[in-house]
C-alpha cells in the first residue's frame, strides 16, 4: 500500500499574501491535506528543518527573497533536497518555466490557481517523490529499477561518454533488451528534436545540481509519444569532481494525459471544444493587462443565436448540439482566417463558448478597428448560412455585440458586460446583425434588465391582467366574439406596452408561463360570461411560436380547457404565420391534432410572414387574419387595397372566414363590407376593455343591430 493511502500528506504554503495563504490552507485541508503557511523564504527554512513537510507550493513573486532563490537554498538543505516543489508564478512563459525548473523545482503552475486541479498535482507530485524515495532507498540499482513499473534507467560516464541503459528503458523506447548498443547517439534518436540540446547539455555540465530534474518528450521504435521525468543523480571522485551521472527515467504519460483531460475539463467546452469562459476570460485578463503597459486595441464580440430555443424544442437537444457545433466551426474558420492573416503562432482571434448559445470572440492587437466590423460582418454570412443537421435543414441566424477596450470597459466583467449589451441592441434592430456598445443602449439594457426581472414574478403578483377586444360579424351586425389581450401594470415601471414586454418575454422564454395563464384566464372568464347570458360564440387567444412547438402543447390546452368547463369549439387558437414557415411538416401534424379536439384555428397577422398562398391548403384553418398593416392603408394605397381583396377573394374560394384587425375608421369598416369581409376587429368599434365591460358592451351594441356604425374613439 501507497503511503498516500495510509497517512495525511502535510502542505506547506509559502506566499507573502496572507488572502493567498488563508484560502490555499482553507481549500487543501478540505481537500483531505494537512496544509499550514508561512509569509517568506526565511520562515520557510525554519519550518522545513523542523517540520518536514510532504510537499511545498511555493510563490515567485516574493519581497526580499523570491521563490527561485528560496527554491535553491531548500534544494541545499538536508530535508529539502528531494522535497517536491510546485513553483506558483503569473508568468507562463518559457523563460518562467525554465527559471523555475533550473531553481530546482519539480513542477510549476500558474496563477490564478486552478483550485479543482491543485489536489490532483500535488499528489501526482507525491506519488513520483514516493517512487523515487523507494529506489535510492534501494541505492537506485538497475535491477531495482526494471522491476518498477514505467521505470528506466542509464549510467552516463563523464570520462568515456558510454551510455549504460536498463532493460526497461530498451523496453520504454519500443526495443527489445540489449538489441542494440546503448550509445548516447542512438539514445538522442527517440528524444523529441526540441529537447536534446538541453538534454545534451545537461548531461556533460560538471555545474549539474546534487539532484535535477527534467521533463521531455520521448518517441518508441513505432512513432508513439511518451511523455518523461528524467531525475539525475551524481557520483564525485575524491576530489569532488562529477564522474558519473545515473538517470531514473519515469514514463509518466498516462499522468500527463489524465492532467491534459483535467486541463480540458476545466479550460475547453467539451460540446464544441472551444475554450470555456475560465480561458477566455483568463486570456482576456491577460491581454488588458498587456495593453494598459503597451497601448492597443482589443475587442470582444458577444453572440448569441436568434431563436435557438425553438430550434432545441422543435427538433430536439441532440439537433441543438450538433447546430452548436457547427457553429463552433464556422467561428473557429472565421478566426482561423484572420489568424492565419497575421501569421502569429497563436493569432489574434480567440472563440470561445461562454454556455447555451452564447459564443464570444476576442481580437486583440489588430491593426484597425474596421477589421473588427469586418469580422463580424463575415461571422454574421456564415452563421446564416442553412445547416444540414443529420438531413434536416436548419436556419437561423447571430445577434453580435462588439465592446472596445479601454473606450467600453477596463475590466473583463465590464467588457463583456458592454459588449452583452450592445449585443441585446442588435437583438432590438431586428436580429442577424451586429452593434457597437454606446452609452445610450446602456440605459436601455438596464431597463430591459430590471424589466426582465420584474415580469418574473408578474403572475405571482397579480400584475397581469387580460382586456379583450370585441370582433364584429359583418353578415349579422352583431359583436359574437372576443381577442384575449395580455396587459401588464406593474407598481415601479407603470403600464408597459405589450410591443415591449411580449417581445422580452419571447426572448427570455417567460411567454410560456404567460401563455399558460392567459389561455387559462381566457377560458374561465369566457365560461363565466355565458354563464350570466352573454351571447359569446368564439373567444381568441394568441399561441406564441414557442408555446405552439412544445412536446406537451396539445396535451396543457386539452386540460386547461377541460378544467375551465369551455366547450373546445368556443376556443379559437390564433397561430402566427412563421410557425407554419419553420416547421411545416411538424405545425400540420399538430394542427390537424387541434382540429381533431374540436378547437378553432386561424392564422394570425396574414400577408406578414414568408409563406406561400399555395401552402394554406395544408392547413386546417378556419379563419385568416389580415394584418392591421394592410387594413390601415388600403383605402390609400393601391397596393395594400390590392392584397386585401387578394386575401378574401383566395378565402373566399377555399371557404375560409376572413377577419380585419386595427379597423380605426368608418371608412375602413365600408371598404370591408363592400368587399365581403366577414368580421372586423379595431379602436373604431372598441379598444381591449376589462373583462368586467364586456357584458354591457356586448348588450349596448348588439341591440342597435347597426352593421357598419362603430361605437369606439
Amino acid at each position: 500500500m501507497s503511503t498516500l493511502d495510509s497517512k495525511v500528506s502535510r502542505v506547506l504554503v509559502v506566499d507573502h499574501n496572507e488572502a493567498m495563504c488563508r484560502r490555499a490552507v482553507e481549500f487543501l485541508n478540505r481537500a483531505g491535506f494537512a496544509a499550514e503557511s508561512v509569509l517568506d523564504a526565511k520562515n520557510a527554512l525554519k519550518y522545513i528543518e523542523s517540520n518536514a513537510p510532504d510537499v511545498v507550493l511555493l510563490d515567485v513573486d516574493m519581497p526580499i527573497t523570491d521563490g527561485y532563490k528560496a527554491c535553491e537554498q531548500i534544494r541545499m538543505l538536508e530535508q529539502g533536497v528531494r522535497l517536491p516543489i510546485l513553483m506558483l508564478t503569473k508568468r507562463d512563459d518559457a523563460a518562467a518555466v525554465d527559471m523555475a525548473f533550473e531553481s530546482g523545482a519539480t513542477d510549476f503552475a500558474t496563477k490564478p490557481v486552478n483550485w479543482p486541479l491543485l489536489p490532483h498535482r500535488l499528489n501526482n507530485m507525491l506519488r513520483t517523490s514516493e517512487i523515487l524515495e523507494d529506489l535510492d532507498r534501494s541505492h537506485s540499482s538497475l535491477d531495482v529499477a526494471q522491476r518498477i513499473a514505467s521505470l528506466g534507467s542509464w549510467e552516463y560516464n563523464m570520462s568515456t561518454g558510454a551510455l549504460i541503459w536498463s532493460d526497461n528503458l530498451f523496453r520504454l523506447l519500443g526495443l527489445e533488451p540489449q538489441s542494440q548498443a546503448s550509445t548516447l547517439s542512438l539514445f538522442m534518436k527517440y528524444v523529441a528534436e526540441e529537447d536534446r540540446s538541453k538534454l545534451f547539455n545537461w548531461l556533460v555540465s560538471d555545474h549539474t545540481k546534487p539532484e535535477s530534474m527534467l521533463k521531455q518528450r520521448l518517441f518508441t521504435e513505432d512513432g508513439e509519444e511518451r511523455h518523461v521525468t528524467v531525475r539525475i543523480r551524481n557520483d564525485f571522485d575524491s576530489d569532488g569532481v562529477i564522474v558519473r551521472k545515473w538517470g531514473v527515467v519515469h514514463d509518466v504519460t498516462e499522468q500527463y494525459q489524465a492532467e491534459k483531460k483535467i486541463h480540458m475539463l476545466a479550460y475547453y467546452d467539451s460540446l464544441t471544444r472551444l475554450p470555456n469562459r475560465v480561458l477566455f476570460c483568463e486570456r482576456l485578463a491577460r491581454d488588458i493587462a498587456m495593453g494598459r503597459k503597451e497601448p492597443k486595441d482589443i475587442a470582444v464580440l458577444f453572440l448569441d443565436l436568434d431563436n435557438f430555443k425553438r430550434v432545441n424544442d422543435s427538433l430536439g437537444h441532440a439537433y441543438g448540439d450538433l447546430l452548436l457545433q457547427e457553429v463552433g466551426e464556422r467561428l473557429q474558420a472565421c478566426a482561423n482566417e484572420v489568424n492565419k492573416a497575421y501569421g502569429l503562432e497563436e493569432g489574434p482571434c480567440t472563440v470561445a463558448r461562454m454556455g447555451g448559445d452564447e459564443f464570444t470572440v476576442l481580437l486583440t492587437g489588430l491593426k484597425e478597428r474596421s477589421e473588427v466590423i469586418k469580422f463580424a460582418e463575415d461571422v454574421t454570412e456564415s452563421l446564416s448560412d442553412v445547416y444540414e443537421l443529420d438531413e434536416n435543414e436548419c436556419h437561423t441566424s447571430t445577434s453580435i455585440g462588439i465592446s472596445h477596450f479601454p473606450d467600453h470597459g477596463n475590466s473583463v466583467d465590464e467588457l463583456l458586460k458592454t459588449a452583452d449589451v450592445a449585443m441585446y441592441g442588435a437583438k432590438k434592430r431586428g436580429k442577424g446583425c451586429y452593434q457597437t456598445y454606446s452609452l445610450e443602449l446602456d440605459a436601455n439594457s438596464i431597463r430591459r434588465y430590471r424589466m426582465e426581472e420584474l415580469l418574473r414574478s408578474a403572475i405571482e403578483s397579480d400584475e397581469l391582467v387580460l382586456h379583450y377586444q370585441p370582433q364584429l360579424n359583418l353578415e349579422t351586425g352583431k359583436l359574437e366574439s372576443v381577442e384575449a389581450l395580455v396587459r401588464w401594470n406593474n407598481d415601479e415601471l407603470g403600464f408597459v406596452s405589450p410591443g415591449d414586454f411580449i417581445p422580452l418575454a419571447e426572448d427570455t422564454g417567460l411567454i410560456v408561463g404567460i401563455g399558460e395563464w392567459v389561455l387559462s384566464t381566457a377560458c374561465k372568464q369566457a365560461v363565466e360570461w355565458i354563464n350570466a347570458g352573454v351571447p359569446l360564440k368564439r373567444i381568441a387567444v394568441n399561441i406564441s411560436v414557442l408555446e405552439f412547438i412544445r412536446p406537451d402543447f396539445l396535451t396543457l390546452v386539452d386540460n386547461t380547457v377541460s378544467d375551465s368547463g369551455l366547450d373546445p369549439a368556443m376556443l379559437e387558437l390564433e397561430i402566427t404565420e412563421s410557425v407554419l414557415v419553420d416547421d411545416t411538416f411538424s405545425a400540420v401534424e399538430t394542427l390537424h391534432s387541434l382540429k381533431q379536439l374540436g378547437y378553432e384555428l386561424s392564422i394570425d397577422d396574414f400577408g406578414t410572414g414568408f409563406s406561400s398562398l399555395s401552402q394554406l391548403k395544408h392547413f386546417p384553418i378556419d379563419r385568416l387574419k389580415i394584418d392591421q398593416s394592410f387594413v390601415q392603408g388600403m383605402l390609400s394605397n393601391v397596393h395594400d387595397s390590392a392584397i386585401v381583396r387578394a386575401v378574401l377573394s383566395m378565402a373566399n374560394s377555399m371557404n375560409l372566414r376572413v377577419i380585419a384587425e386595427g379597423v380605426e375608421t368608418r371608412e375602413q369598416l365600408e371598404f370591408l363590407y363592400d368587399c365581403n369581409c366577414d368580421e372586423a376587429q379595431g379602436y373604431y368599434l372598441s379598444r381591449p376593455i376589462p373583462g368586467a365591460a364586456i357584458a354591457e358592451m356586448f348588450a349596448e351594441f348588439n341591440q342597435a343591430e347597426i352593421k357598419r356604425s362603430g361605437t369606439g374613439d
